[in-house]
């Protein structure tokens, strides 16, 4: 019992989305489906909207992420490096420098020009600094020991 009604309710419901299409007046005997549902059975024929909630992600992420690759390269040429990371955290750290370079790639669009170029140098350069002397175990231009006391 209850089968028959919900599919006599769907095909009330497809046939009413199906008479909006063409724009044609909606018979008295489907309007009853707006007591089965609220929204008249639009729910599965309206297309997703982006709301102001979701809107500004892209934004963000391009924006922060060309800042965070370039602000790692400016730690790394500047900052000497204390000690050499385990192998793992070497592989990691490479690992992530170059899935950042290619979500820069993939956010082109969506951030200025002047940054984009900018990142993506500083993507690079955290590569070149792995063919110095120490810089492929550390990733920063320069090691050294500080002194004890």
């Amino acid at each position: 019992m209850v089968g028959k009604n919900l599919a006599a309710s769907f095909e009330r419901t497809s046939a009413w989305t199906r008479l909006e299409r063409q724009s044609a007046p909606i018979p008295a005997e489907l309007r009853e489906a707006d007591a089965i549902w609220p929204n008249g059975g639009k729910a599965m024929t309206v297309p997703q909207t982006q709301t102001t909630a979701t809107a500004g992600r892209g934004g963000v992420i391009a924006i922060l992420l060309p800042c965070f690759l370039i602000g790692n390269l400016l730690w790394k040429v500047l900052i000497p490096a204390r000690d050499f990371p385990m192998r793992t955290e070497q592989v990691m750290t490479m690992t992530l420098d170059l899935l950042m370079v290619m979500g820069l790639l993939g956010l082109k669009k969506s951030m200025p020009a002047a940054l984009f170029w900018t990142a993506l140098f500083a993507g690079v350069g955290l590569f070149a600094l792995r063919l110095s002397h120490d810089g492929w175990w550390t990733g920063h231009l320069t090691y050294s020991i500080p002194a004890m006391r």
